[in-house]
């Protein structure tokens, strides 16, 4: 009975202190204000979310659209800062799942794998790679062209400094243009393609003439208008009797084009050389005579030949005291000329025996170019093999180690045989035998091999039974040597031109040595001594005596 009263006592006591516990705390503040440790818990369900778009350099992208997405349906879009990091973050819900759609022009469009919004209150932000895209975005079209106004007189004579005033309506489109000694506008404006257009075209002795409107075209050259005006003044005729000339040529984009050949023809016989354009683009000035008409023809490497207006491929000289300029436009969209190519061999010789050289190296110049074309005699046959552009001129230079640097200023003709024949250089000094071959003969003769020592005068020639070869099958890696009925062997060699060839020697059927194959090392390999070893193979050989230091060392330690 006395236990039953002390459990009563202590469940009224412990009701009164969870009352009085109760009654001074907050369960609120426990859950959701700051405790002593300062965390804070959110009862948010939404927080702010940002995407940061790089591209494969891992640089931010900048100006990329990125829409973000509940399934199918869009919520919001934004647009990537100089970071790459989307401006403003959009609120989505926690736990909620979503995907974001990037878009940016010339990158491939990018829709990201499924996202679930983690729990939080700051900003989160996903990272996503954007590539560039493989496809080229298609060219935009022009929406202007430049428009140029031809004037001609009654005779079809094209009308210099004529005025023309480009106008839409009532309002001029800039300032006046005029006329060249072409009878073309020599500036050209840009009029947008599908509009109408007329010209006010004035000269002093000429009429007025206003033209009806046209339209601009698309397309890719100049646009040219003719138009005809008719002499109210009769002209003076001319008594001067030749005026200095020149020529100009542009490209459509009005580029100055040098090394253009400009060739001026009286009916088809050529007056004077071609004439090239200098860097400006302009020829040297040719004399011509006053009042005559010429041909001409513009041609330069991948552009037809063309005519110097697009009313015909002449000119007629007028009247003046300063020198004569023509304007011609060459059009880089027109087809290139179709070439061909023709192979062709030469052999090179000693001036001195006649012996053809081995490794000779021979460079071809097309017409006034500086750009050589080389190739180098070989074996067995000591030709050198070229490809060569017909429908150009050649000049030639031969040089070869202890010659004397020969140049063929005469163009060398592709007409005809392949074989060019042979082409002697004079030594300098002492020459290596070894890649000369035995002087030409005339059939019927012979030219025997003879030994000299030194000082002591000539001596029999040393005779053997046949000729030997100890590398028939050529190795690279082994030094042959070739020892001939007569004469001194001849040892596999390598040549100073081109570097890493080997020169290699075989007995021939009348018994002597030549040399009957010239091959290049393989990559990674160099030739040294007459044989081809790898790049960068080192090999150290150190020899100890049986009693050294170290030799006792290993046999102390049980090593040998």
């Amino acid at each position: 009975m006395k236990n039953e009263k002390i459990i009563s006592v202590l469940i009224i006591l412990s009701i009164f202190l969870l009352s009085s516990f109760a009654s001074a705390f907050s369960w609120s503040d426990f859950f959701f204000k700051k405790l002593d440790n300062n965390v804070q818990f959110s009862t948010s369900t939404t927080r702010p979310v940002k995407v940061y778009v790089y591209d494969s350099d891992n640089n931010p992208v900048q100006n990329a659209t990125v829409a973000y997405k509940s399934g199918s349906a869009s919520i919001a879009a934004q647009k990537t800062g100089t970071d790459g990091i989307t401006l403003n973050g959009v609120y989505l819900t926690i736990g909620a799942a979503y995907t974001f759609y990037i878009t940016k022009q010339d990158y491939d469009s990018l829709t990201t794998p499924v996202a679930v919004i983690p729990l939080g209150s700051g900003a989160y932000q996903y990272s996503y790679r954007l590539m560039k895209s493989t496809t080229p975005a298609a060219p935009t079209p022009p929406t202007t062209r430049y428009v140029e106004v031809y004037v001609r007189d009654a005779n079809e004579n094209p009308i210099p400094d004529v005025s023309v005033i480009y106008k839409q309506g009532n309002t001029a489109i800039g300032s006046p243009r005029t006329t060249g000694a072409n009878g073309v506008t020599t500036s050209s404006p840009q009029l947008t393609i599908g509009q109408s257009y007329t010209f006010d075209i004035t000269k002093t002795g000429y009429n007025h003439v206003v033209t009806p409107a046209v339209i601009i075209v698309a397309g890719t050259g100049h646009q040219q208008f003719s138009y005809t005006m008719t002499a109210t003044t009769p002209v003076t005729p001319s008594t001067q009797a030749t005026r200095q000339v020149k020529m100009k040529i542009l490209n459509i984009y009005g580029s100055s084009m040098q090394g253009a050949s400009v060739q001026f023809k009286k009916g088809t016989t050529n007056i004077g050389d071609p004439l090239l354009t200098g860097s400006n683009g302009i020829t040297p000035e040719i004399t011509l005579n006053v009042g005559q008409t010429y041909n001409v023809v513009v041609s330069l490497e991948g552009y037809q030949n063309q005519a110097i207006t697009t009313e015909g491929a002449s000119v007629t000289i007028s009247a003046g005291t300063e020198p004569y300029q023509y304007i011609s436009i060459l059009n880089p969209n027109q087809p290139i000329i179709t070439r061909t190519s023709k192979l062709i061999k030469l052999r090179v010789t000693d001036s001195n025996t006649g012996a053809h050289i081995m490794g000779a190296l021979i460079k071809f110049y097309k017409d006034t170019s500086t750009t050589a074309y080389s190739q180098t005699t070989t074996g067995p046959d000591y030709y050198a093999y070229i490809n060569l552009e017909t429908g150009f001129n050649y000049r030639m230079e031969i040089s070869f180690d202890n010659y004397e640097t020969k140049s063929y200023n005469t163009y060398i003709s592709l007409e005809g045989s392949e074989d060019k024949g042979s082409f002697a250089i004079t030594p300098r000094t002492t020459v290596d035998s070894g890649l000369i071959d035995e002087p030409i003969s005339e059939p019927g003769t012979e030219n025997p091999v003879r030994e000299t020592q030194d000082d002591k005068g000539p001596e029999t020639p040393i005779e053997r039974a046949t000729c030997t070869d100890d590398d028939p099958d050529n190795s690279l890696t082994i030094v042959g040597t070739c020892t001939p009925v007569s004469g001194e062997p001849k040892i596999d060699k390598c040549l100073p031109y081109p570097k890493n060839k080997i020169i290699q020697y075989s007995c021939k059927q009348n018994g002597q040595c030549s040399a009957t194959s010239s091959t290049f090392c393989s990559i990674g390999e160099s030739c040294l001594e007459g044989v081809c070893i790898k790049n960068r193979e080192i090999v150290i050989g150190v020899k100890f005596s049986n009693d050294s230091l170290f030799n006792r060392l290993l046999r102390a330690l049980g090593l040998k």
